[in-house]
């Protein structure tokens, strides 16, 4: 194995979309084609120039540095995975890294996966049962072999089983934790939740959380789907942990023992080996019993083989020798010994199961409690935040409602205020000529409260470290991108202005790549976060709206925007909650919206939100492709524009005034 360079601090992304097709981009190999990708990273297709072999190559995608540090470190133990040869597992032949992205070779084990071959819903029987029990029983033996050499794979499902002809190959076990008798606990989350061990959800697990994952996907194989789902990860591994699973009548008793015993939520109640599991399923555990099994099939099969010749009779007078002399006595020697070794291995079961019990009320049941309690919290805000969102749709609908009716009413209000003007007006006039001087007295009033007015001090303006934003929602795919407080780069700012400007592009940069900017993905629910006010900021927040609205009138739009930005970050959040709460259906409307975001497209410099003109000009079309832009401004003013703080030291890093 050719040893890894030295890992450097991030990955070059860029660079390797560029040139990962040139040969030799890893070195003595030619990428051919993607094979798939998954949570860690992309797997490719890739030739051996020397000797024009393909092999399988898994880049390790791992941009947050703590994860990296922790995959870098796992992988100084793929030597231990190299080193095993065998015919049911996906060898690793080597590793390194390029542009900063760590990766692994592995021999190339076809394009099909075991999931290919599982139809939802669909029991199998017969040859396409029996095939699929052989593939099972294939990855089984590849995943003994790993546990002979202590190793676990935290990751067995169908879609870790790769075929190439009538040969099952168990993979992707590269970034497995290796466990000896010195440590048999995780550091790090592994697996799937559909076949995930209930003691993996206390960081806990061993050889034995592997059987548990061979139990959920032999009853996909034998049931057509798996024993627990949910709407949500949580909701199955939930059931994992506190739900029996329902084993369907049409099970042949084997199969549901061996079900039975490999779905136990205690491991200690498991099978303790593969090879036990595969006893139950009467398959044997080495390769070549299995091929030799397969081969006598299938010649017994294709045809009967001659009965052997009949034995020559002894000649007469020699004595007779007794075949089964012995046996007896044989047999009740071993069936004593049995017994004997079966009551002992019980009492020292006995013993070990009482210690277990122990143990786990010492130190495994307090945590498993605080667990359960963070689970069902956790649950219970999703259900408020779902109650939220349709608390809000149902206030959306009885908001639009409403306006209608309004518009209905505004249009005889405005008639008959039209009306009632011009009566005012006329009766104004005749009362002014009427008394001139008590008109000169008002004049003189007014120009002095005017001049009071004046010289009277401003109201104070919202500290500058003031948060706006208070509460809002989340989707999981941005998680860890929104500001929940001020910035860091705000605060390195007071000190270092060439690393605050450089964190700041950085965050510019992540926001390109992370939010849905295009109409399409900014049109759909749950993609973009939802923003609250927050309390301290409501008054100043009421207190711009017209002055937004006097901006707005203005014709010039750099001046609009000039304005916008002296107003600081609460002007900029009363625009975007402006455009935000349009309700898109009128001309009206739509002309609002495309001013606004003109305004603050000029005031923030921001050029990665653009306004998009369907070819159908109509209010509703125009709504389709742009509703979204008021949560996109939103989410701009919170990363940026957090507090008047934050907004002023990006307005001094971008070079503004």
């Amino acid at each position: 194995m050719s040893p890894s360079p030295e890992p450097t601090a991030t990955a070059d992304w860029e660079a390797f979309y560029r040139d990962y097709r040139k040969p030799g981009y890893v070195a003595g190999f030619e990428i051919t084609s993607k094979l798939g990708g998954g949570m860690f990273g992309l797997v490719y297709r890739a030739k051996k120039l020397s000797i024009g072999k393909d092999y399988a190559i898994k880049f390790l995608q791992v941009d947050d540095q703590d994860v990296r540090r922790a995959v870098l470190t796992e992988l100084e133990q793929v030597k231990w995975f190299a080193q095993i040869d065998h015919p049911n597992l996906v060898s690793i032949e080597d590793r390194g890294e390029v542009d900063g992205i760590p990766f692994l070779v592995m021999a190339f084990a076809g394009t099909e996966t075991l999931r290919d071959k599982l139809v939802a819903g669909r029991v199998p029987g017969g040859d396409d049962k029996d095939q699929l029990l052989r593939w099972f029983l294939q990855a089984c033996r590849g995943l003994a072999a790993l546990h002979e050499r202590s190793l676990v794979h935290f990751d067995v499902k169908p879609a870790n089983v790769f075929l190439k002809g009538a040969v099952a190959r168990l993979g992707d076990y590269g970034l497995s934790k290796l466990v000896t008798h010195s440590r048999g606990s995780l550091s790090m989350g592994r697996g799937t939740p559909y076949y995930m061990a209930p003691e993996l959800l206390q960081r806990r697990g061993d050889h034995r959380s592997d059987l548990y994952s061979l139990g959920v996907m032999l009853y996909e194989l034998l049931c057509g789907k798996v024993p627990f789902t949910g709407d949500s990860e949580w909701e199955v591994l939930k059931q994992h942990e506190t739900k029996a699973p329902e084993l369907p009548p049409f099970l042949q008793p084997n199969e549901r023992a061996a079900l039975t015993k490999c779905l136990a939520k205690d491991p200690a109640q498991r099978f303790q080996h593969v090879a036990e599991l595969m006893a139950v399923l009467g398959a044997p555990t080495t390769v070549g019993a299995a091929a030799w099994n397969e081969a006598s099939a299938a010649t017994t099969a294709a045809a009967a083989p001659p009965p052997p010749p009949a034995p020559s009779p002894p000649p007469a007078g020699a004595p007779v020798e007794d075949p089964y002399a012995g046996l007896g006595k044989a047999s009740r020697e071993a069936m004593r010994h049995a017994s004997v070794i079966a009551r002992q291995a019980a009492q020292r079961a006995s013993v070990a199961v009482k210690k277990a019990i122990q143990d786990g009320r010492a130190r495994g049941w307090p945590k498993l409690a605080a667990l359960r309690g963070w689970v069902v919290r956790q649950h219970q805000q999703l259900q408020q935040r779902r109650e939220l969102r349709r608390q809000r749709r149902e206030q959306r609908a009885q908001e639009r409602l409403a306006r209608r009716q309004a518009r209905r009413r505004r249009l005889l209000d405005k008639l008959a205020g039209l009306v009632f003007l011009v009566v005012v007006v006329g009766l104004g006039l005749t009362w002014i000529r009427a008394n001139p001087e008590r008109v000169r007295a008002w004049a003189d009033s007014a120009r002095a409260a005017a001049t009071t007015a004046a010289s009277a001090p401003a109201p104070a303006a919202l500290p500058a470290t003031t948060a706006i934003n208070s509460s809002f929602q989340v989707p999981l795919a941005v998680v860890g991108r929104v500001a929940t407080a001020t910035p860091a780069w705000v605060e390195l700012a007071t000190h270092d202005v060439d690393r605050a400007h450089a964190a700041l592009l950085a965050h510019i940069e992540e926001l390109r790549r992370c939010a849905p900017l295009s109409p399409e993905a900014r049109g759909r629910d749950g993609e973009l976060p939802t923003f609250g006010v927050a309390a301290a900021a409501e008054p100043w927040l009421q207190r711009a709206q017209p002055e937004l609205a006097a901006l707005l009138r203005l014709r010039s739009t750099s001046t609009a925007a000039r304005r916008l930005a002296d107003g600081g970050a609460v002007a900029l959040h009363q625009a975007a909650w402006r455009l935000e709460t349009l309700a898109w259906t009128s001309r009206a409307d739509v002309d609002t919206a495309r001013r606004l975001h003109q305004v603050l497209q000029a005031a923030t410099r921001c050029d990665d939100i653009v306004w998009v003109e369907p070819e159908a000009d109509t209010p509703q079309e125009q709504a389709r492709h742009n509703r979204g832009l008021g949560k996109l401004w939103l989410w701009f003013c919170n990363e940026f524009a957090f507090t008047e703080q934050a907004w002023r030291t990006y307005r001094r890093l971008l070079n503004f005034d």
